[in-house]
Protein backbone atom coordinates (compact mmCIF):
# COMPACT_ATOMS: atom_id res chain seq x y z
CA UNK A 1 0.00 0.00 0.00
CA UNK A 2 1.24 3.47 -0.88
CA UNK A 3 2.21 5.64 2.07
CA UNK A 4 2.47 9.07 0.43
CA UNK A 5 1.24 10.45 -2.88
CA UNK A 6 0.88 13.91 -4.36
CA UNK A 7 -2.91 13.92 -4.72
CA UNK A 8 -5.68 11.84 -3.20
CA UNK A 9 -9.03 12.00 -4.99
CA UNK A 10 -11.93 10.65 -2.92
CA UNK A 11 -14.67 9.29 -5.17
CA UNK A 12 -14.36 7.88 -8.71
CA UNK A 13 -17.66 9.35 -9.84
CA UNK A 14 -18.74 11.98 -12.34
CA UNK A 15 -16.09 14.44 -11.12
CA UNK A 16 -13.47 12.10 -9.66
CA UNK A 17 -12.75 10.19 -12.88
CA UNK A 18 -12.18 13.47 -14.72
CA UNK A 19 -9.85 14.70 -11.96
CA UNK A 20 -7.87 11.46 -11.91
CA UNK A 21 -7.32 11.75 -15.64
CA UNK A 22 -6.26 15.41 -15.66
CA UNK A 23 -4.05 15.31 -12.56
CA UNK A 24 -2.13 12.25 -13.74
CA UNK A 25 -1.75 13.32 -17.38
CA UNK A 26 1.60 15.11 -17.08
CA UNK A 27 3.20 12.15 -15.31
CA UNK A 28 4.80 14.35 -12.66
CA UNK A 29 2.39 13.58 -9.85
CA UNK A 30 1.40 10.38 -8.07
CA UNK A 31 -2.41 10.21 -7.87
CA UNK A 32 -4.47 7.87 -5.67
CA UNK A 33 -8.14 7.49 -6.57
CA UNK A 34 -10.40 5.96 -3.90
CA UNK A 35 -13.83 4.55 -4.74
CA UNK A 36 -16.23 3.05 -2.20
CA UNK A 37 -18.00 0.97 -4.85
CA UNK A 38 -16.83 -1.64 -7.30
CA UNK A 39 -16.09 -1.92 -10.99
CA UNK A 40 -18.63 -0.87 -13.61
CA UNK A 41 -18.91 -4.33 -15.15
CA UNK A 42 -22.68 -4.81 -14.88
CA UNK A 43 -24.10 -4.94 -18.45
CA UNK A 44 -27.09 -2.78 -17.50
CA UNK A 45 -24.65 0.11 -17.01
CA UNK A 46 -23.38 0.10 -20.57
CA UNK A 47 -26.60 -0.74 -22.41
CA UNK A 48 -28.35 2.66 -22.70
CA UNK A 49 -31.86 1.31 -22.20
CA UNK A 50 -30.54 -0.49 -19.11
CA UNK A 51 -30.78 2.82 -17.26
CA UNK A 52 -34.29 1.78 -16.29
CA UNK A 53 -32.84 -1.09 -14.26
CA UNK A 54 -29.37 0.12 -13.22
CA UNK A 55 -30.70 2.55 -10.63
CA UNK A 56 -32.41 -0.27 -8.77
CA UNK A 57 -29.44 -2.66 -8.57
CA UNK A 58 -28.25 -2.59 -4.92
CA UNK A 59 -24.56 -3.16 -5.71
CA UNK A 60 -24.49 -0.06 -7.93
CA UNK A 61 -25.87 2.43 -5.41
CA UNK A 62 -25.75 3.69 -1.85
CA UNK A 63 -29.36 2.81 -1.08
CA UNK A 64 -30.06 6.23 0.38
CA UNK A 65 -33.53 7.49 1.19
CA UNK A 66 -34.76 10.83 2.46
CA UNK A 67 -36.26 11.52 5.83
CA UNK A 68 -40.06 11.82 5.68
CA UNK A 69 -40.68 14.82 3.43
CA UNK A 70 -43.13 17.14 5.23
CA UNK A 71 -44.62 18.65 2.07
CA UNK A 72 -44.99 15.32 0.29
CA UNK A 73 -47.35 13.77 2.84
CA UNK A 74 -44.35 12.64 4.90
CA UNK A 75 -43.32 10.17 2.24
CA UNK A 76 -39.79 8.74 2.26
CA UNK A 77 -38.27 9.32 -1.19
CA UNK A 78 -35.90 6.84 -2.78
CA UNK A 79 -32.61 8.65 -3.46
CA UNK A 80 -30.42 6.76 -5.98
CA UNK A 81 -26.71 7.70 -5.87
CA UNK A 82 -24.06 5.77 -7.76
CA UNK A 83 -21.64 3.63 -5.79
CA UNK A 84 -19.59 2.28 -8.69
CA UNK A 85 -16.87 3.49 -11.02
CA UNK A 86 -18.35 6.46 -12.83
CA UNK A 87 -20.71 7.21 -9.94
CA UNK A 88 -24.02 8.64 -11.07
CA UNK A 89 -22.73 8.94 -14.64
CA UNK A 90 -22.89 5.11 -14.70
CA UNK A 91 -26.54 4.85 -13.65
CA UNK A 92 -28.19 8.08 -14.81
CA UNK A 93 -30.38 8.70 -17.86
CA UNK A 94 -27.41 10.00 -19.93
CA UNK A 95 -29.30 13.22 -20.74
CA UNK A 96 -26.73 15.92 -21.54
CA UNK A 97 -27.96 19.40 -20.59
CA UNK A 98 -25.55 22.12 -19.49
CA UNK A 99 -27.97 24.76 -18.26
CA UNK A 100 -28.48 28.37 -19.22
CA UNK A 101 -25.64 30.87 -19.57
CA UNK A 102 -27.43 33.01 -16.99
CA UNK A 103 -27.20 30.20 -14.40
CA UNK A 104 -23.45 30.63 -14.24
CA UNK A 105 -23.68 34.42 -14.42
CA UNK A 106 -25.74 34.07 -11.23
CA UNK A 107 -22.93 32.05 -9.62
CA UNK A 108 -20.48 34.84 -10.39
CA UNK A 109 -22.83 37.52 -9.09
CA UNK A 110 -22.82 35.69 -5.75
CA UNK A 111 -19.13 36.54 -5.48
CA UNK A 112 -17.63 33.59 -7.35
CA UNK A 113 -15.33 35.29 -9.82
CA UNK A 114 -14.49 33.23 -12.87
CA UNK A 115 -17.74 31.25 -12.99
CA UNK A 116 -19.80 33.26 -15.48
CA UNK A 117 -21.40 31.66 -18.52
CA UNK A 118 -18.55 32.94 -20.69
CA UNK A 119 -15.97 31.65 -18.21
CA UNK A 120 -17.29 28.10 -18.00
CA UNK A 121 -18.07 27.54 -21.68
CA UNK A 122 -14.47 26.52 -22.61
CA UNK A 123 -14.51 23.94 -19.79
CA UNK A 124 -17.73 22.39 -21.06
CA UNK A 125 -16.21 22.25 -24.53
CA UNK A 126 -12.94 20.73 -23.28
CA UNK A 127 -14.65 17.45 -22.30
CA UNK A 128 -16.83 17.12 -25.36
CA UNK A 129 -16.62 15.11 -28.52
CA UNK A 130 -19.84 16.43 -30.03
CA UNK A 131 -21.46 14.33 -32.74
CA UNK A 132 -21.98 17.27 -35.09
CA UNK A 133 -18.47 18.63 -34.73
CA UNK A 134 -16.94 21.69 -33.15
CA UNK A 135 -18.96 24.91 -33.04
CA UNK A 136 -18.87 28.09 -31.03
CA UNK A 137 -20.79 26.24 -28.31
CA UNK A 138 -19.45 22.69 -28.63
CA UNK A 139 -16.13 20.89 -28.49
CA UNK A 140 -14.72 18.13 -30.66
CA UNK A 141 -12.07 15.58 -29.75
CA UNK A 142 -12.78 15.49 -26.02
CA UNK A 143 -13.27 12.30 -24.04
CA UNK A 144 -17.04 12.53 -23.49
CA UNK A 145 -19.07 11.44 -26.51
CA UNK A 146 -22.28 13.43 -27.05
CA UNK A 147 -24.82 12.25 -29.61
CA UNK A 148 -28.49 12.28 -30.56
CA UNK A 149 -30.62 9.22 -31.23
CA UNK A 150 -30.19 8.20 -34.87
CA UNK A 151 -33.12 9.58 -36.92
CA UNK A 152 -33.98 6.08 -38.17
CA UNK A 153 -34.41 4.91 -34.57
CA UNK A 154 -36.89 7.64 -33.61
CA UNK A 155 -40.42 6.33 -33.27
CA UNK A 156 -43.21 8.12 -35.10
CA UNK A 157 -44.70 9.11 -31.73
CA UNK A 158 -41.63 11.29 -31.13
CA UNK A 159 -42.22 13.49 -34.15
CA UNK A 160 -45.91 13.75 -33.24
CA UNK A 161 -44.95 14.97 -29.78
CA UNK A 162 -42.54 17.54 -31.26
CA UNK A 163 -45.31 18.90 -33.50
CA UNK A 164 -47.78 18.98 -30.60
CA UNK A 165 -45.30 20.92 -28.47
CA UNK A 166 -44.82 23.43 -31.31
CA UNK A 167 -48.59 23.82 -31.54
CA UNK A 168 -48.66 24.43 -27.79
CA UNK A 169 -46.26 27.35 -28.26
CA UNK A 170 -42.79 25.82 -27.89
CA UNK A 171 -40.45 26.55 -30.81
CA UNK A 172 -38.27 23.75 -32.12
CA UNK A 173 -34.69 24.20 -30.89
CA UNK A 174 -31.99 22.31 -32.77
CA UNK A 175 -29.41 22.83 -29.99
CA UNK A 176 -30.59 23.64 -26.48
CA UNK A 177 -26.93 23.63 -25.37
CA UNK A 178 -26.22 26.41 -27.84
CA UNK A 179 -27.10 30.08 -27.93
CA UNK A 180 -30.36 29.72 -25.99
CA UNK A 181 -32.33 26.99 -24.29
CA UNK A 182 -36.01 27.80 -24.86
CA UNK A 183 -38.05 25.33 -26.89
CA UNK A 184 -38.57 21.64 -27.68
CA UNK A 185 -35.71 19.46 -28.91
CA UNK A 186 -34.37 15.99 -29.48
CA UNK A 187 -32.21 14.98 -26.54
CA UNK A 188 -28.42 15.06 -26.58
CA UNK A 189 -27.08 11.99 -24.78
CA UNK A 190 -23.74 10.90 -23.38
CA UNK A 191 -23.89 7.80 -25.58
CA UNK A 192 -21.14 6.53 -27.87
CA UNK A 193 -22.04 4.07 -30.63
CA UNK A 194 -24.83 2.47 -28.65
CA UNK A 195 -23.01 2.39 -25.31
CA UNK A 196 -23.11 4.68 -22.30
CA UNK A 197 -20.31 7.24 -22.19
CA UNK A 198 -19.77 7.52 -18.43
CA UNK A 199 -16.85 9.35 -16.89
CA UNK A 200 -15.37 5.94 -16.10
CA UNK A 201 -15.45 4.73 -19.70
CA UNK A 202 -14.54 8.15 -21.12
CA UNK A 203 -11.87 9.44 -18.73
CA UNK A 204 -10.62 6.68 -16.43
CA UNK A 205 -10.41 3.33 -18.20
CA UNK A 206 -8.53 4.54 -21.30
CA UNK A 207 -5.61 5.79 -19.16
CA UNK A 208 -5.63 3.59 -16.06
CA UNK A 209 -3.30 0.89 -17.37
CA UNK A 210 -1.12 3.35 -19.25
CA UNK A 211 -0.18 5.58 -16.33
CA UNK A 212 1.95 4.09 -13.59
CA UNK A 213 1.43 7.28 -11.55
CA UNK A 214 -2.34 6.66 -11.26
CA UNK A 215 -3.55 4.13 -8.68
CA UNK A 216 -7.20 3.13 -8.29
CA UNK A 217 -8.57 1.35 -5.23
CA UNK A 218 -12.18 0.15 -5.38
CA UNK A 219 -14.20 -0.89 -2.32
CA UNK A 220 -12.23 1.70 -0.32
CA UNK A 221 -14.47 3.17 2.38
CA UNK A 222 -13.17 6.51 3.62
CA UNK A 223 -13.42 7.04 7.37
CA UNK A 224 -12.00 10.55 7.62
CA UNK A 225 -9.58 13.13 6.32
CA UNK A 226 -6.60 13.56 8.63
CA UNK A 227 -5.81 17.08 9.82
CA UNK A 228 -2.71 18.63 11.34
CA UNK A 229 -4.03 21.88 12.71
CA UNK A 230 -5.73 23.51 9.74
CA UNK A 231 -3.92 21.46 7.09
CA UNK A 232 -5.31 18.31 5.48
CA UNK A 233 -2.51 15.74 5.50
CA UNK A 234 -3.98 12.37 4.58
CA UNK A 235 -6.95 10.02 4.29
CA UNK A 236 -7.85 7.06 6.48
CA UNK A 237 -9.93 4.36 4.80
CA UNK A 238 -10.85 0.70 4.99
CA UNK A 239 -9.73 -1.52 2.13
CA UNK A 240 -9.87 -5.31 2.10
CA UNK A 241 -10.88 -5.26 5.79
CA UNK A 242 -7.75 -3.34 6.80
CA UNK A 243 -7.42 0.27 7.89
CA UNK A 244 -4.92 2.37 5.95
CA UNK A 245 -3.78 5.98 6.12
CA UNK A 246 -2.18 7.51 3.05
CA UNK A 247 -0.66 10.97 3.18
CA UNK A 248 -1.00 13.61 0.46
CA UNK A 249 2.05 15.71 -0.27
CA UNK A 250 0.08 18.33 -2.18
CA UNK A 251 -3.73 18.14 -1.94
CA UNK A 252 -6.72 16.03 -0.98
CA UNK A 253 -9.70 16.43 -3.30
CA UNK A 254 -13.13 15.44 -2.11
CA UNK A 255 -15.31 14.34 -5.03
CA UNK A 256 -17.72 12.01 -3.26
CA UNK A 257 -20.92 13.78 -4.30
CA UNK A 258 -23.66 15.88 -2.81
CA UNK A 259 -24.34 13.52 0.09
CA UNK A 260 -20.97 11.92 0.72
CA UNK A 261 -18.72 14.96 0.44
CA UNK A 262 -20.40 16.71 3.40
CA UNK A 263 -20.58 13.34 5.15
CA UNK A 264 -16.80 12.88 4.95
CA UNK A 265 -16.15 16.46 6.02
CA UNK A 266 -18.35 15.93 9.08
CA UNK A 267 -16.77 12.57 9.87
CA UNK A 268 -13.44 14.45 9.81
CA UNK A 269 -14.65 17.02 12.35
CA UNK A 270 -15.34 19.78 9.82
CA UNK A 271 -18.81 21.26 10.10
CA UNK A 272 -21.37 22.67 12.51
CA UNK A 273 -20.66 21.90 16.14
CA UNK A 274 -24.20 20.80 17.00
CA UNK A 275 -24.36 18.32 14.12
CA UNK A 276 -20.96 16.86 14.97
CA UNK A 277 -21.73 16.57 18.67
CA UNK A 278 -24.97 14.69 18.03
CA UNK A 279 -23.01 12.21 15.91
CA UNK A 280 -20.28 11.80 18.52
CA UNK A 281 -17.62 13.62 16.47
CA UNK A 282 -15.22 16.11 18.03
CA UNK A 283 -15.18 19.35 16.10
CA UNK A 284 -11.84 20.28 14.57
CA UNK A 285 -12.94 23.14 12.35
CA UNK A 286 -16.14 25.20 12.46
CA UNK A 287 -17.81 25.41 9.06
CA UNK A 288 -21.50 26.01 9.51
CA UNK A 289 -22.56 25.46 5.89
CA UNK A 290 -21.45 21.84 5.55
CA UNK A 291 -24.48 19.75 4.60
CA UNK A 292 -26.82 22.72 4.20
CA UNK A 293 -28.23 24.28 1.00
CA UNK A 294 -29.35 20.93 -0.45
CA UNK A 295 -31.26 21.58 -3.69
CA UNK A 296 -32.96 19.03 -5.91
CA UNK A 297 -35.51 18.96 -8.70
CA UNK A 298 -38.82 17.29 -7.93
CA UNK A 299 -40.57 15.89 -10.99
CA UNK A 300 -44.22 15.44 -11.85
CA UNK A 301 -45.43 12.81 -14.32
CA UNK A 302 -48.21 12.69 -16.90
CA UNK A 303 -48.78 9.30 -18.57
CA UNK A 304 -51.13 8.32 -21.39
CA UNK A 305 -52.01 5.07 -23.04
CA UNK A 306 -51.81 5.31 -26.83
CA UNK A 307 -53.82 3.66 -29.58
CA UNK A 308 -53.24 3.24 -33.29
CA UNK A 309 -49.52 3.90 -32.97
CA UNK A 310 -46.56 2.13 -31.42
CA UNK A 311 -44.47 3.01 -28.38
CA UNK A 312 -41.32 1.56 -26.83
CA UNK A 313 -43.52 -0.79 -24.84
CA UNK A 314 -44.17 -2.70 -28.07
CA UNK A 315 -40.43 -3.29 -28.46
CA UNK A 316 -40.47 -5.44 -25.34
CA UNK A 317 -42.78 -8.03 -26.87
CA UNK A 318 -40.81 -11.28 -27.41
CA UNK A 319 -40.66 -11.25 -31.21
CA UNK A 320 -39.77 -7.56 -31.33
CA UNK A 321 -37.19 -7.85 -28.59
CA UNK A 322 -35.36 -10.60 -30.49
CA UNK A 323 -35.22 -8.41 -33.60
CA UNK A 324 -34.07 -5.40 -31.57
CA UNK A 325 -31.37 -7.48 -29.89
CA UNK A 326 -30.01 -8.60 -33.26
CA UNK A 327 -30.05 -5.03 -34.51
CA UNK A 328 -28.13 -3.88 -31.46
CA UNK A 329 -25.56 -6.67 -31.68
CA UNK A 330 -24.87 -6.11 -35.37
CA UNK A 331 -25.29 -2.33 -35.70
CA UNK A 332 -25.30 -0.86 -32.15
CA UNK A 333 -28.61 0.74 -33.11
CA UNK A 334 -32.27 0.58 -32.29
CA UNK A 335 -34.35 0.60 -29.13
CA UNK A 336 -31.61 -0.87 -26.91
CA UNK A 337 -29.06 1.74 -28.00
CA UNK A 338 -31.18 4.77 -27.14
CA UNK A 339 -31.87 6.78 -24.04
CA UNK A 340 -35.40 6.69 -22.65
CA UNK A 341 -36.06 10.45 -22.58
CA UNK A 342 -35.84 11.06 -26.30
CA UNK A 343 -37.17 14.65 -26.20
CA UNK A 344 -36.55 17.53 -23.83
CA UNK A 345 -38.32 20.85 -23.52
CA UNK A 346 -37.59 24.14 -21.77
CA UNK A 347 -40.63 26.25 -20.95
CA UNK A 348 -41.41 29.70 -19.60
CA UNK A 349 -44.18 29.17 -17.06
CA UNK A 350 -45.56 32.66 -17.65
CA UNK A 351 -45.00 35.67 -19.92
CA UNK A 352 -43.23 37.44 -17.07
CA UNK A 353 -40.37 34.91 -17.13
CA UNK A 354 -37.35 36.17 -19.06
CA UNK A 355 -35.97 32.63 -19.53
CA UNK A 356 -37.25 29.07 -19.18
CA UNK A 357 -38.05 27.98 -15.64
CA UNK A 358 -39.66 24.56 -16.32
CA UNK A 359 -38.08 21.51 -17.95
CA UNK A 360 -39.77 18.45 -19.37
CA UNK A 361 -38.60 15.08 -20.60
CA UNK A 362 -40.68 12.95 -22.96
CA UNK A 363 -40.34 9.17 -23.17
CA UNK A 364 -42.21 7.13 -25.80
CA UNK A 365 -42.91 4.49 -23.15
CA UNK A 366 -44.80 3.99 -19.91
CA UNK A 367 -44.32 1.97 -16.75
CA UNK A 368 -44.29 1.94 -12.98
CA UNK A 369 -41.25 2.91 -10.91
CA UNK A 370 -40.64 0.61 -7.96
CA UNK A 371 -39.48 1.80 -4.54
CA UNK A 372 -35.91 0.76 -5.32
CA UNK A 373 -35.81 2.80 -8.55
CA UNK A 374 -36.40 0.13 -11.21
CA UNK A 375 -38.94 0.70 -13.99
CA UNK A 376 -41.50 -2.02 -14.68
CA UNK A 377 -42.71 -1.41 -18.26
CA UNK A 378 -46.43 -1.28 -18.91
CA UNK A 379 -47.90 -4.07 -21.03
CA UNK A 380 -50.08 -1.47 -22.73
CA UNK A 381 -48.47 0.92 -25.26
CA UNK A 382 -47.98 4.18 -23.37
CA UNK A 383 -46.09 7.47 -23.38
CA UNK A 384 -44.82 9.53 -20.47
CA UNK A 385 -43.68 13.05 -19.82
CA UNK A 386 -42.13 14.35 -16.62
CA UNK A 387 -41.48 17.96 -15.72
CA UNK A 388 -39.73 19.91 -13.01
CA UNK A 389 -39.20 23.45 -11.75
CA UNK A 390 -35.65 24.20 -12.86
CA UNK A 391 -34.64 26.77 -10.23
CA UNK A 392 -36.49 25.75 -7.04
CA UNK A 393 -36.23 27.97 -3.98
CA UNK A 394 -36.74 25.21 -1.40
CA UNK A 395 -33.64 24.11 0.51
CA UNK A 396 -32.86 21.01 2.54
CA UNK A 397 -29.89 19.31 4.21
CA UNK A 398 -27.72 16.19 4.35
CA UNK A 399 -25.94 15.44 7.67
CA UNK A 400 -24.30 12.51 9.40
CA UNK A 401 -26.15 10.93 12.31
CA UNK A 402 -23.32 8.69 13.50
CA UNK A 403 -19.54 8.42 13.55
CA UNK A 404 -19.89 5.18 11.56
CA UNK A 405 -18.95 5.87 7.90
CA UNK A 406 -21.27 3.04 6.81
CA UNK A 407 -24.29 4.82 8.30
CA UNK A 408 -26.39 6.71 5.76
CA UNK A 409 -26.74 10.44 6.32
CA UNK A 410 -30.03 12.06 7.23
CA UNK A 411 -31.31 13.60 4.00
CA UNK A 412 -34.21 16.01 3.72
CA UNK A 413 -34.74 17.74 0.38
CA UNK A 414 -37.61 19.79 1.81
CA UNK A 415 -39.39 19.71 -1.53
CA UNK A 416 -42.17 22.27 -2.08
CA UNK A 417 -41.40 24.20 1.11
CA UNK A 418 -41.62 27.46 -0.83
CA UNK A 419 -44.85 28.75 -2.31
CA UNK A 420 -43.23 29.60 -5.67
CA UNK A 421 -42.18 25.96 -6.08
CA UNK A 422 -45.72 24.80 -5.36
CA UNK A 423 -47.25 27.19 -7.86
CA UNK A 424 -44.78 26.34 -10.61
CA UNK A 425 -45.12 22.60 -9.96
CA UNK A 426 -48.80 22.89 -10.78
CA UNK A 427 -47.82 24.66 -14.00
CA UNK A 428 -45.55 21.72 -14.81
CA UNK A 429 -48.55 19.40 -14.92
CA UNK A 430 -50.71 21.88 -16.81
CA UNK A 431 -48.04 22.40 -19.46
CA UNK A 432 -47.61 18.69 -19.99
CA UNK A 433 -51.33 18.29 -20.49
CA UNK A 434 -51.40 21.29 -22.82
CA UNK A 435 -48.97 19.54 -25.14
CA UNK A 436 -50.85 16.22 -25.02
CA UNK A 437 -54.05 18.07 -26.00
CA UNK A 438 -52.57 19.33 -29.28
CA UNK A 439 -52.80 17.81 -32.72
CA UNK A 440 -51.51 15.67 -34.29
CA UNK A 441 -50.70 13.79 -31.07
CA UNK A 442 -54.13 13.98 -29.42
CA UNK A 443 -55.85 11.66 -31.89
CA UNK A 444 -53.64 8.77 -30.76
CA UNK A 445 -54.17 9.19 -27.02
CA UNK A 446 -56.09 6.74 -24.88
CA UNK A 447 -56.69 6.91 -21.13
CA UNK A 448 -54.67 9.37 -19.06
CA UNK A 449 -53.26 7.02 -16.44
CA UNK A 450 -51.61 9.74 -14.37
CA UNK A 451 -52.70 12.02 -12.84
CA UNK A 452 -56.11 10.88 -14.20
CA UNK A 453 -59.01 12.76 -15.72
CA UNK A 454 -60.57 13.43 -12.30
CA UNK A 455 -57.56 15.58 -11.30
CA UNK A 456 -58.57 19.01 -12.63
CA UNK A 457 -58.31 21.91 -10.18
CA UNK A 458 -55.10 23.43 -8.84
CA UNK A 459 -55.89 21.83 -5.49
CA UNK A 460 -56.38 18.44 -7.13
CA UNK A 461 -53.12 18.74 -9.08
CA UNK A 462 -51.17 19.82 -6.02
CA UNK A 463 -52.64 16.89 -4.10
CA UNK A 464 -51.42 14.57 -6.87
CA UNK A 465 -47.93 16.09 -6.72
CA UNK A 466 -47.78 15.63 -2.94
CA UNK A 467 -48.75 11.97 -3.34
CA UNK A 468 -46.65 11.09 -6.39
CA UNK A 469 -43.85 13.64 -6.88
CA UNK A 470 -40.34 12.20 -6.73
CA UNK A 471 -36.72 13.16 -7.16
CA UNK A 472 -35.34 13.98 -10.60
CA UNK A 473 -31.96 12.69 -9.33
CA UNK A 474 -30.25 16.11 -9.38
CA UNK A 475 -29.17 16.94 -5.80
CA UNK A 476 -26.52 19.66 -5.44
CA UNK A 477 -25.31 22.40 -3.14
CA UNK A 478 -24.29 20.89 0.23
CA UNK A 479 -20.72 22.28 0.12
CA UNK A 480 -21.60 25.44 -1.69
CA UNK A 481 -19.11 27.83 -3.20
CA UNK A 482 -19.11 31.42 -2.01
CA UNK A 483 -18.02 34.04 0.49
CA UNK A 484 -20.98 34.16 2.90
CA UNK A 485 -21.21 32.48 6.29
CA UNK A 486 -22.80 29.32 4.86
CA UNK A 487 -20.21 28.82 2.10
CA UNK A 488 -17.94 25.78 2.36
CA UNK A 489 -15.47 26.42 -0.49
CA UNK A 490 -14.06 29.51 -2.16
CA UNK A 491 -14.14 30.36 -5.85
CA UNK A 492 -11.22 28.02 -6.58
CA UNK A 493 -12.91 25.26 -4.56
CA UNK A 494 -10.58 25.32 -1.55
CA UNK A 495 -12.34 24.49 1.73
CA UNK A 496 -12.57 27.66 3.80
CA UNK A 497 -10.04 27.63 6.61
CA UNK A 498 -8.35 24.34 5.65
CA UNK A 499 -5.17 24.12 3.59
CA UNK A 500 -4.58 21.42 0.97
CA UNK A 501 -8.24 20.39 0.82
CA UNK A 502 -10.74 21.06 -1.96
CA UNK A 503 -14.22 19.88 -2.80
CA UNK A 504 -14.78 19.40 -6.52
CA UNK A 505 -18.17 17.92 -7.42
CA UNK A 506 -21.88 18.83 -7.63
CA UNK A 507 -21.99 19.73 -3.94
CA UNK A 508 -20.18 23.04 -4.60
CA UNK A 509 -22.97 24.46 -6.77
CA UNK A 510 -24.37 27.52 -4.97
CA UNK A 511 -27.51 27.36 -7.13
CA UNK A 512 -28.84 24.48 -9.16
CA UNK A 513 -28.45 24.87 -12.95
CA UNK A 514 -31.52 24.95 -15.16
CA UNK A 515 -30.68 21.45 -16.30
CA UNK A 516 -29.85 17.86 -15.53
CA UNK A 517 -26.71 18.28 -13.45
CA UNK A 518 -24.18 15.76 -14.78
CA UNK A 519 -22.79 17.99 -17.54
CA UNK A 520 -22.14 20.83 -15.09
CA UNK A 521 -20.49 18.41 -12.65
CA UNK A 522 -18.02 17.34 -15.33
CA UNK A 523 -17.35 20.99 -16.17
CA UNK A 524 -16.65 21.70 -12.48
CA UNK A 525 -14.10 18.88 -12.46
CA UNK A 526 -12.38 20.25 -15.55
CA UNK A 527 -12.30 23.75 -14.03
CA UNK A 528 -11.11 22.50 -10.66
CA UNK A 529 -8.38 20.26 -12.08
CA UNK A 530 -6.79 23.23 -13.79
CA UNK A 531 -6.64 25.19 -10.52
CA UNK A 532 -5.13 22.22 -8.71
CA UNK A 533 -2.43 21.89 -11.38
CA UNK A 534 -1.73 25.62 -11.36
CA UNK A 535 -1.33 25.55 -7.60
CA UNK A 536 1.05 22.59 -7.90
CA UNK A 537 3.07 24.57 -10.43
CA UNK A 538 3.16 27.57 -8.09
CA UNK A 539 1.17 29.75 -10.47
CA UNK A 540 -1.68 30.62 -8.13
CA UNK A 541 -2.25 31.00 -4.44
CA UNK A 542 -5.28 30.16 -2.36
CA UNK A 543 -7.84 32.95 -2.41
CA UNK A 544 -8.84 34.71 0.77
Amino acid sequence: MLKTVDFIVIGAGSAGCVLANRLSACGNFQVLLLEAGGKDSNPFIHLPIGFSQAMGIPKLGWGYKTEPEPHLENRVINWPRGRVLGGCSSINGMVYVRGQHEDFDDWEQLGNKGWSGADVLPWFKKSEDFEFGQTGFHGSGGELKISETHPDDRLEINSLYIKAAENAGLPFNKDYNGAQQHGIAYTQFSINKGRRSSTSTAFLKPVLKQRSNLTLLTHAMVERIELSGTTATGVTFIHQEKRHTVNAHREIILSAGTNNSPKILELSGIGRKEVLAQAGIKQKHELAGVGKNLIDHIQMEVTHEVKGIGSMNDSLKPHRLIAESLKYLTQRRGFLATGVASIVGFIKSSESESRPDLQLHFAPAGGETTDDGRVIPSKTPSITSVSNVMRPESRGYSHIVSSDPNQAPAIRANYLAEESDRRKSIECVRWQRRIFEQSPLNQFLGTERAPGKEVISDADIFGYIRKEGKTAYHPVGTCKMGKDQSAVVDQTLNVHGIDQLRVIDASIMPLIPSANTNAATIMIAERGAQWVLETAAGKVRKTA
